[in-house]
């Protein structure tokens, strides 16, 4: 079930190795780097058609490697993944398995006494949330991140063109670029998200949505030297591109209107939302419907006034702030 590989330490305390977790055909990397001195692992799980490498750089390698051991994961069929397995008919089921396997990995080489917390961006929060709702799961985790994850498809779709227009209003009551913000608006007028067939035109406009808020300024720096550089080298980007063509998780849960709203109250272990307030891809509505509905006791919005997607990558010393004072607050 598992195999591990090169190993390197660079001080007392510190991991800094590749593992490979192997379940139903599927051959996906784990890369393990930071402080294991309080034993405390977060793992990271990626959004569909991105891969585990992708998250090494900034708040990540800054400081939370500093304090904590990452994990950062090749979920199946993306990054660097390998192996030869049939689609399955519930795709999220299989990778919480895979999930389940990488766990279980952790605590046998690690110690059964780590200290687990669970971290899941986009994709990575829909599969995180299917996960801790299986039996026992949420026991082995201290706390649950989840920075602009999907619980609802459904909802995502429902509420994109309500939020871009409701950007649009803003936009040109601000007076930046009327002429190109009374196109949007009005493209977006012509469209009907309760239409599945207007479904890719209105991801169409998210796209120039975001460009334009780019554009005007309204979005934190995104410089990401560092990712293009972990994507050309240390992440084979023919490799991610064969990958995410033949394995897309986040259309398959599009495709079955995957949904676990009604379910969320059973998740009670401390957790942590984090949301971009220009998200057009997973809006900050369905944040605050997960965190409506979620049981658990000790739960914390927090909105990204600079970010649509990313806020690891827009408001950096933010995202860094707030991850880490949760952490602490929850081992």
């Amino acid at each position: 079930m598992l195999l591990f590989t090169a190993c390197s330490k660079d001080k007392v305390n510190e991991i800094h190795e590749t593992i490979h977790i192997h379940n139903k055909g599927a051959d996906m990397p784990v890369y393990v780097h930071g402080n294991a001195e309080d034993k405390t692992f977060v793992i990271m799980l990626h959004g569909a058609g991105s891969f585990g490498l992708a998250f090494r750089e900034g708040a990540f390698t800054e400081k939370f490697e500093e304090d904590y051991v990452m994990v950062y994961w090749d979920q199946r069929a993306q990054g660097m993944s390998e192996g030869r397995f049939d689609y399955p008919e519930n795709v999220i089921d299989l990778m919480s398995e895979d999930l389940e396997v990488l766990v279980k990995t952790l605590k046998y080489r690690y110690g059964d006494d780590i200290k687990l917390v669970l971290m899941g961006h986009s994709w990575g929060g829909a599969l995180g949330t299917y996960y801790l709702l299986r039996d026992g799961q949420q026991e082995l985790f201290n706390s649950w991140i989840i920075i602009d994850g999907v619980h609802d498809f459904p909802l995502s779709a429902q509420t994109r063109q309500s939020l871009m227009l409701s950007i649009a209003e803003d936009q040109l009551a601000a007076g930046l670029n009327v002429e190109r913000w009374e196109e949007i608006q009005e493209n977006l007028l012509e469209l009907d998200s309760n239409n599945s067939e207007d479904y890719d035109a209105i991801l169409n406009m998210a796209l120039k949505v975001q460009g334009q808020l780019i554009e005007d300024g309204m979005i934190g720096d995104q410089e990401t030297g560092e990712l293009l550089r972990r994507t050309i080298i240390d992440n084979n980007p023919i490799n991610w591109l064969v990958n995410h063509a033949n394995f897309q998780p986040a259309q398959w849960g599009v495709k079955n209107e995957l949904s676990m709203a009604d379910h969320l109250d059973q998740i009670t272990l401390p957790t942590l939302f984090l949301w971009g307030k220009y998200d057009v891809s997973v809006p900050p509505r369905v944040g605050r419907d997960a965190f409506d509905r979620y049981g658990s006791a000790e739960k914390k919005f927090v909105l990204f006034e600079e970010t649509i997607h990313h806020p690891f990558n827009t408001e950096k010393d933010k995202f860094r702030d707030e991850v880490s004072s949760f952490i602490e607050l929850h081992l």
